[in-house]
């Protein structure tokens, strides 16, 4: 992941600031929502309510006029003429009636509408039936007039007679276009809605579109609420696909037998918390965008332009120009501060750096003159050597003690060259073994990963493969014009550690025979191996060529490791 950057810290820092205010603003905007929700709800509660009681008034009305017309002489009597003009009078005056009959028990009129002719049957109508078995009011079901054709209510109520024997039924017919008339005169929102039904949810009356819902039956999936236990709200889609929070009166909650619901469209309802909203988020927003805005402006002034000229400074220092400075101090704040501080370490640095090279330089000096002195001392002894091997004939002597000085002195030359720390295990191979062979012969081959030995391990391993080389000189792959030598080294693992495993193969010399003593050069690899480091050297005479196994503790012999794939192979 990037790491962020001191401008988009303060950035963060202030978003971070600005959580609170934020937090504040949502939740009043989430308090102002939810009083609104409140308030709809409530609105649409009393809407409902107010319908309803407007409903009771009428269907009471047309229930008072029955009640009125059940105890006038002319029905009891049965003239036809007269009671039939008596019942069209009352109903002519109560406009919300559009007809009113008394039926008698064998269902036909005992006086009824003067336009009804002739007189139809009513006897399997619903309200009749149930109107002669009670002696409470009853509301009916949405009717079509069979002579008329109008879409009514009728509300029926028994009267006269004993309670075996009644006179008939009245019955009062609601005209439901009066009813749609009347809802229209109401105020209504955009979007809102008024629904009334009969207890078997077909509609009577509905704003909107009263056209196309009246006569039809509530969706099943709306008429659970008719139902309910008592009257509430919700908020659901409504059977013309507008979102709406409605308030209904269930058929159960009312004497009426009437279902009553009042709806308000979301859309228009909350309009007010969404203008709320949108004005609260855009002011949040602005705000935001402002502190923001500051936030940059005042970080790219005091904090990213102070921060670069430190960074500009470090970048031409590293790029060598060893004069530049930030030129900053405690005037320009903290990281003035810093940056005068900055340019005094510079100073320190570079009078360090001077003092460095100096005795570097100097170290250096004594360094080639220890060498030059070493390799002085090293030409004296095999002056002093020669004149000794010669006075005693042993010329091969000579160059064998000879060739042990050559190689002390390169793996000291290549162990100045690394400071005396270390030397490339390869270069060290390569400096013993070139001697002895021919430029260009490619008679020894060289494998392994690309390791570095530490100083102590030098001398003994550059000894050790001297004295490997002198033998094979004399007796093994270096004897004759055929012979080859494989030398590998590889790290393996061990019961105490990983050891550092060289192997020396001889092939295609003189067939190798055990020897019948230990010779100088045997013990010198194995003593000089053993006594430094705590390794061990294994000499396997096989008759095809000497095999030469050399191990060494990895962490006293290496001071570094390469990959597995930084390998080298070479041949000398």
């Amino acid at each position: 992941m990037k790491p962020l950057t001191l401008s988009q810290r303060l950035l963060l820092v202030t978003a971070v600031a600005l959580l609170p205010a934020v937090g504040i603003l949502c939740s009043s905007i989430l308090v102002s929502q939810k009083e609104n929700d409140k308030s709809v709800h409530l609105q649409a509660s009393r809407t409902s309510e107010q319908a309803a009681l407007e409903m009771e008034r009428v269907v009471s009305g047309a229930e008072n006029v029955l009640r009125a017309l059940s105890v006038t002489p002319i029905v009891r009597r049965g003239d036809f003429e007269i009671c039939s003009s008596l019942v069209d009078d009352m109903a002519n005056a109560v406009p919300s009636l559009s007809a009113i009959a008394v039926i008698n028990p064998n269902g036909y009129f005992r006086c009824g509408p003067i336009d009804a002719r002739p007189p139809p049957y009513l006897g399997d109508r619903d309200y009749f039936v149930e109107a002669l078995a009670t002696q409470h009011r009853i509301v009916g079901t949405f009717t079509i007039g069979r002579t008329s054709g109008k879409k009514l209510l009728p509300i029926a109520l028994r009267i006269g007679g004993t309670e075996g024997a009644p006179l008939g039924v009245a019955v009062a017919y609601i005209d439901l276009e009066w009813l749609e008339a009347r809802l229209q005169e109401r105020t209504y929102v955009v979007g809102s809605s008024l629904t009334i039904a009969d207890r078997n949810g077909t509609i009577l009356a509905r704003v909107p579109e009263p056209e196309r819902f009246v006569g039809t039956v509530i969706p099943e999936a709306f008429r659970y609420l008719l139902s309910m236990p008592k009257p509430g709200t919700l908020q659901l889609t409504s059977q013309d696909g507008t979102p709406r929070v409605v308030g209904y009166i269930p058929i159960s909650n009312r004497a009426q037998g009437l279902y009553v619901s009042a709806g308000f469209a979301t859309d228009a309802a909350f309009a007010s918390t969404k203008a709320i909203f949108t004005r609260g988020v855009a002011i949040g927003l602005a705000g935001i965008f402002a502190a923001l805005l500051l936030a940059t402006y005042t970080s790219k002034v005091f904090i990213t332009q102070p921060v670069q000229r430190l960074v500009d400074t470090i970048q031409a220092w590293r790029a060598g120009e060893t004069d530049a400075r930030t030129g900053m101090n405690a005037n320009d704040g903290e990281l003035g501060s810093a940056g005068q501080a900055f340019d005094a370490f510079i100073e320190e640095l570079l009078t360090a750096r001077k003092a460095r090279q100096q005795a570097e330089s100097q170290r250096q000096v004594l360094l080639a003159e220890m060498d030059h002195r070493g390799k002085n001392l090293l030409a004296m002894i095999q002056a002093i050597a020669r004149r000794t091997f010669s006075r005693t004939e042993g010329e091969p002597e000579m160059r064998v003690f000879s060739g042990r000085l050559q190689a002390i002195g390169e793996a000291n030359s290549m162990l100045r060259r690394e400071n005396w720390q270390s030397a490339a295990l390869e270069d060290l191979a390569k400096g013993a073994i070139t001697p002895f062979v021919h430029p260009s012969s490619n008679r020894v081959s060289l494998s392994g990963p690309n390791l570095s030995l530490q100083s102590d391990v030098v001398l003994p391993f550059s000894m050790a493969v001297h004295e490997l080389c002198t033998n094979a000189v004399k007796y093994g792959a270096l004897s004759n014009e055929t012979g080859t030598i494989s030398m590998e080294w590889q790290i393996v693992p061990s019961p105490a550690g990983e050891n550092l495993l060289i192997t020396w193969q001889e092939r295609g010399g003189p067939t190798v025979a055990i020897p019948q003593k230990r010779g100088f050069g045997s013990s010198v690899i194995e003593q000089i191996l053993s006594s430094n480091i705590g390794g061990k050297a294994e000499l396997v005479y096989d008759p095809q060529g000497l095999v030469c196994r050399m191990t060494l503790p990895a962490k006293k012999a290496l001071t570094s490791r390469a990959k597995d794939e930084e390998r080298v192979s070479v041949d000398v």
